[in-house]
This record gives C-alpha cells, structure tokens and sequence, in this order.
C-alpha cells in the first residue's frame, strides 16, 4: 500500500461518487440507458467501498501487529 493513501479520504470520494450515480439514477429513470449504466456505476462503487474496508482492516491489522511487537 502506498504511504500517501488515505483511506478516510478515498471513503468520502467513494461516498461521492454513491451519491452522484444515484442522483443520476433518479434523475435519468425515464432514459433506460441512464438508468441502466448508472446501476452499473453504484455496482462498480460497491466494490470500491468494499476494497477500502478490507485496506482499513490491514491497516488497522498492521497497526495493531506493529504496537503489539513494541511491548
């Protein structure tokens, strides 16, 4: 992982994005296409949202590894 990543930081951009696909779900709900492609979209931020909670448990993991081999 690279040291300049910021976990709290890709969270809210990935909560961004959530709510920007989701407004364009609601507001192009009459376009299939929209629709359609936006699902899509929330499908893919989904598993955004997963892969930054699974980096937040290594790094809490490490953490913790790190602070246990100090004592």
């Amino acid at each position: 992982m690279q040291k300049d990543c910021h976990i709290s930081t890709l969270q809210q951009l990935i909560g961004r994005l959530r709510e920007t696909a989701e407004e364009l779900r609601r507001r192009g709900i009459s376009v299939p296409a929209v629709d359609r492609y936006a699902f899509r979209v929330l499908a893919s931020v989904k598993i955004l949202e997963i892969n930054c909670c699974d980096m937040e448990e290594q790094q809490q993991s490490a953490l913790e590894t790190g602070s246990e081999g100090v004592m």
